[in-house]
């Protein structure tokens, strides 16, 4: 089964634009009868390549410039189909897809079964695509006719369906080679783009479903201080502003004409303990010393605030299967973990937190790194830019930092950056190359990911899952992540907008 890095980097990289901690009425800023909606965003695009776009870096947009072949609406349990109009399991491991006929890429090239086949094995050798479709065999797939997709698995993921509505594996023209004006299947087209000069989308008047696009243009501009970016929303300058700070949130929802939008995502922030390369950190008293000594609650409300909710499981509270498994505070029985580890004040040990250096994860570290040294563990930050930390992630070098999960509705896409499949070791329970962590929860894991089962099955295995995990301690909860919109006098509905990760999309947006 093919170990992919991005099934690490896609999850790793969620530290921003939709669960990242943040730190941190007036006149509608463009006239409704010119068809004209401004944003302020935070996260600006190096590129507009779907594969290459990450949380960080604006992977919202993907689904403005490229088409799904559907996508589960935010709120919704039932998939909108897009350029498919429907999907059969048609054997075991064979899904076949129906698509929309006569649909066009922004170049007139038609999006036929060839191309969407094309398009789906280009995203698996990418870093936002690949964590979506690493399940499919390509050599084995097939184009059976000009409207019909057969896509044969390896293995069977019950994130299957959603992954293929995700915006990392969106249908691109495989021969695009210009990312600044690419080809597009989406409902906008590129007017222009450079970096620090934002992003204009002009509708795609050959898109097939363009009479029910709203807006003929959105201009996207990028201001990574969102105090600033919050005052240019005040004036008027922004119809439709992204915020993650929780004193920004309580300030624009108090605004008159302004319509806020809350969306829960499926996502964790937590402390990652490597379990599989550390010979400290597999000692289970060691990482339980941990867990109590943090007093996790007043970290986040202080350094995120009112507006994010504390985590207490491996899986978000809105999900269907989650079961809490919350550590409470208690630096008098994190000290006898320690003691039962062989350390006290005599015998102190150290290690390194690698720490991505945004939003309020720095305020956070050094929170962290103050409640472990009043039980006797020393611990160093070293801070870097996302892709560094990353690298350092993947190559084994880094004991202790601070992760997000993110998946869709199944509890399967929040935790498949675990398997025993996945490239990198520092999530998992349990590393064949290097015998440590637990094997035992490594198959529950695995087991609940990737076994055919009735929902209540699956919910029984996930319930025993975070009952072991909590024991086990390797993965501390700290806040669930949320994405936060303000909108001015109701010009979009930012909420039938959205996918059910929170993104906006192009489809409903007005």
């Amino acid at each position: 089964m093919r170990k992919i890095l991005a099934i690490c980097l896609s999850l790793i990289l969620m530290l921003s634009l939709c669960v990242g901690c943040g730190s941190s009425g007036s006149d509608s800023a463009s006239d409704d009868s010119n068809g004209v909606l401004t944003v302020g965003m935070d996260a600006e695009p190096t590129t507009l390549d779907p594969g290459e776009l990450t949380f960080e870096n604006g992977l919202y947009i993907s689904m403005f410039l490229y088409d799904v072949l559907w996508y589960q609406p935010y709120g919704s349990n039932d998939l909108e189909y897009r350029l498919a109009t429907g999907y059969e399991w048609t054997d075991e491991l064979e899904l076949t897809i129906t698509l929309r006929d006569g649909c066009t890429f922004s170049n007139g090239e038609p999006i036929d079964a060839e191309a969407v086949l094309a398009s789906l094995a280009r995203a698996a050798e990418s870093i936002s695509g690949s964590s979506r479709v690493q399940n499919i065999d390509f050599s084995s797939s097939y184009a059976a006719d000009d409207t019909t997709v057969v896509l044969v698995l390896s293995y069977y993921d019950a994130c299957t369906i959603e992954n293929l509505g995700n915006g990392g594996a969106a249908i691109v023209d495989v021969n695009c080679t210009d990312y600044t004006a690419p080809v597009c299947s989406g409902p906008y087209i590129v007017g222009s783009f450079a970096t620090g000069e934002g992003l204009v989308m002009v509708k795609n008047e050959n898109y097939w479903d363009a009479a029910n696009i709203v807006y003929d243009e959105i201009d996207v501009e990028y201001l990574s201080d969102e105090t600033t970016r919050l005052l240019e929303f005040e004036n008027g300058t922004y119809d439709l502003v992204f915020l993650t700070d929780s004193g920004n949130i309580e300030e624009v929802s108090a605004l008159d004409g302004v319509t806020t939008a809350k969306l829960n995502t499926q996502s964790i922030t937590g402390i990652n303990l490597n379990v599989t390369q550390s010979d400290v950190l597999a000692d289970q008293n060691v990482r339980l010393a941990i867990a109590y000594a943090i007093d996790k609650e007043s970290i986040v409300n202080l350094y995120c605030g009112s507006a994010y909710n504390v985590a207490d499981s491996i899986l978000p509270s809105t999900n269907w299967a989650y079961q809490p498994m919350n550590y409470t505070y208690d630096p008098e029985l994190a000290a006898e973990y320690l003691a039962a580890a062989g350390y006290d004040e005599s015998n102190r040990f150290s290690f390194t937190a690698r720490i991505i250096d945004v939003g309020a994860n720095m305020e956070i570290a050094t929170a962290i790194q103050a409640y472990l040294a009043e039980i006797g563990i020393d611990m160093a930050i070293d801070s870097g830019d996302t892709m560094s930390v990353i690298s350092d992630m993947i190559a084994g070098n880094v004991v202790f930092g601070l992760q997000t999960y993110t998946g869709v509705s199944d509890p399967a896409g929040v935790l498949n950056a675990r398997v025993s499949t996945a490239f990198a070791d520092m999530s998992k329970f349990y590393s064949e190359t290097t015998g440590k962590g637990d094997a035992a929860i490594q198959q529950l894991l695995d087991d609940a990911e990737f076994i055919q089962m009735d929902e209540a099955e699956r919910g029984s295995y996930y319930i025993s899952l975070q009952a072991a995990c909590a024991e086990f301690c390797s993965f501390i909860p700290l806040y669930e992540g949320f994405s936060f919109y303000a909108v001015q006098n109701g010009v979009a509905d930012v909420t039938a907008s959205c996918t059910s990760e929170g993104f906006l999309t192009g489809y409903h947006l007005g």
